[in-house]
């Protein structure tokens, strides 16, 4: 281990995930857009139900922070963060939520009582609800849970997700209560990515520990993912400081990079079905294979681990899924028909 002072990290907590950095970079449109959503707020009106989304490590969440977090500093407006995979029942978002708030209610209380108690708490004053991976929940419970939220007369929603179909696949009467502004998170680019990183590295390594290749090599790695971007950053300053160089050199970068699609790939996983992973792993273990092919595939693994399979549409909506989620790619193939090929992602 190299001496402290020759370490190439300075500040662990900047290139820790929950970082919040005093300015965001590169989301100007964004949090212009869920500024305006939430605007009505500060006249102690209802906000605009606000719906985020965008493939993973596109900056949603900390957006939604970011500007929740300004909002509470410069007005009375109380925000409260839910995260729909840890809570993904109506009965535990509204736990989540009064717990929050600190309002006190029976170990026994239903979801009636804990809904009383919040328009209570909230009476006269706006609150923001924020819904992170909304797209966790199953569809009955999202409709109940942004349903029911919707219908407090001070409440809005910022609902996260990955992609816009969990929205349209919304009954068309808590669809239209809703009415969220949509804003979209597109992949960063390479320069975005670029200013990001950037701006990490004066926080958080010596100044010889990288240089303007290191950051740009990074970035581009990263294919349009910061979290995939300050992974790598992080896991190369690492492997630096346990090699005993000062200074990051492309030979660590590939490996850091690695390692974070890696990790990225298992945290994405993590939260998903068994027959997501098991779908993920049959197209790793045969790339470049058709849907078709898949199906057939997918079914003879269920027989051969005595699973009941699921229904072939649903098939298709948990490929779509893995696509949306980054981890595998789906191109229409070179074949008459409606034929398609799968690939792990790059």
């Amino acid at each position: 281990m190299p001496p402290l002072d020759s370490s190439p990290i300075r500040n662990f907590d900047a290139l820790s995930e929950d970082h919040m950095p005093e300015d965001i970079v590169a989301r100007e449109t964004q949090i212009a857009e869920m500024r305006a959503c939430l605007s009505p707020a500060e006249r102690g009106l209802k906000p605009i139900h606000a719906w985020l989304h965008g493939r993973p490590g596109t900056g949603k969440t900390t957006i939604a922070r970011y500007v929740t977090s300004q909002l509470e500093h410069n007005t009375r407006v109380e925000s409260v963060y839910v995260n729909c995979w840890q809570h993904s029942t109506l009965f535990m978002v509204l736990q989540g939520i009064v717990e929050a708030l600190r309002i006190i209610v029976p170990d026994n209380a239903n979801t009636v009582v804990k809904l009383h108690r919040i328009r209570s708490k909230m009476k006269s004053s706006p609150l923001i609800v924020v819904l992170d991976e909304i797209d966790k929940t199953e569809p009955k419970e999202r409709d109940r849970i942004l349903y029911t939220l919707s219908s407090v007369s001070t409440v809005g929603t910022v609902a996260i997700s990955n992609s816009r179909s969990s929205l349209f696949e919304l009954e068309d009467r808590v669809r239209s209560r809703l009415g969220p502004t949509l804003i979209a998170f597109d992949p960063y680019r390479v320069q975005d990515l670029y200013r990001i990183l950037e701006a990490r590295v004066k926080l958080s390594l010596a100044p010889t520990a990288y240089s303007a290749e290191v950051i740009e090599r990074i970035a581009t790695l990263a294919a349009g993912d910061a979290r995939v971007a300050i992974q790598t950053l992080l896991k190369a300053a690492q492997l630096a400081e346990s090699q005993g160089t000062r200074t990051i050199s492309v030979d660590q970068i590939t490996e850091a990079a690695s390692a974070a699609r890696k990790l990225k790939t298992q945290y994405t996983l993590a939260k998903m079905t068994e027959h997501h992973k098991l779908l993920y792993d049959l197209v790793v273990s045969a790339p470049q294979t058709t849907t078709s092919v898949l199906w057939a595939s997918y079914q003879q693994r269920c027989q051969a681990l005595d699973k009941r399979p699921i229904a072939e549409r649903t098939f298709n909506l948990y490929i779509h899924t893995l696509v949306v989620k980054g981890l595998i790619e789906r191109e229409r193939a070179a074949v008459l028909g409606n034929v398609y090929t799968v690939r792990p992602a790059a």
